[in-house]
């Protein structure tokens, strides 16, 4: 990708995965060059999210690092300086994005969802405002509730978790698309469940979901799952010892906290 005013060449199909930040990215002026001919074939969905958040965190807004490492997909010479970053970049998560879709799964009422695609609605309207979270404010949030986590693990003997990356785009992804469309669901609203989500991202191994909405802090999300057998058995599973926290306010005051475990 490259920062020019020119139509792009690479348009995303409004049936496919990367949609949401191809779209993102043309909204900011980032387009693809010449020779990537196909998102689907080149970059996945965790890559496109890191080469965003690693221009955003790096203070000449260049990609040189990330370009350092993954030569064989990109070549330096093909990215100047971004000038736009330097200009105005939206802070927001590519995956706020309010769908006019119906999720696809069973509606259930109530505060407990029994499978994967299964869905209930928020008690507020979708918006891409509604996370009410500032950065700072998940990234304390998301230590604090890791912190938790791994001192209930270590209490059974367990190792501590190790945060994975993509695991962790993942998980802050599905936060701010439950918050942003006012659903509560371990499946999106394309009906994609974790493991789905993980594969496109090119997680390889097995996945476990476990989240909470209309949560206060972290101790209540972990008194929560401690009450449901199910969900405190993924946590505490020492066949997951990889994890990615997600974290979104909700505009009534509450917080969705997403957890997804790994191989």
């Amino acid at each position: 990708v490259i920062a020019l005013n020119l139509e792009p060449t690479v348009k995303a199909s409004p049936d496919l995965w990367y949609r949401s930040y191809v779209s993102s990215l043309l909204d900011k002026k980032i387009i693809p060059t010449a020779d990537i001919e196909s998102f689907d074939a080149l970059l996945t969905r965790g890559e496109i999210s890191e080469m965003i958040a690693r221009t955003l965190k790096s203070k000449d807004k260049t990609l040189s690092s990330y370009l350092s490492s993954h030569s064989t997909l990109f070549k330096t010479s093909t990215f100047p300086r971004w000038e736009a970053f330097n200009q105005q970049l939206a802070q927001t998560p590519v995956s706020a994005v309010v769908s006019n879709k119906t999720h696809p799964g069973p509606y259930v009422s109530g505060s407990y969802l029994s499978n994967y695609k299964e869905w209930t609605r928020a008690e507020y309207k979708a918006g891409t405002k509604n996370d009410t979270l500032s950065t700072p404010e998940k990234t304390k949030l998301k230590a604090e509730l890791l912190k938790l986590l791994n001192a209930e693990r270590i209490k059974l003997g367990k190792p501590p978790f190790t945060s994975n990356n993509k695991l962790e785009l993942l998980s802050q992804e599905h936060a701010t698309h439950l918050v942003t469309n006012a659903i509560y669901s371990h499946s999106n609203i394309d009906g994609k469940d974790p493991f789905d989500r993980a594969l496109e991202a090119g997680y390889s191994g097995f996945v476990t979901e476990s989240f909470t909405w209309g949560t206060k802090d972290p101790a209540s999300a972990v008194a929560w799952w401690k009450r449901s057998s199910i969900h405190w058995k993924n946590l505490m599973n020492d066949k997951y010892n990889y994890i990615g926290i997600g974290l979104a306010g909700e505009p009534h005051g509450g917080a969705v906290f997403v957890v997804m475990t790994g191989e």
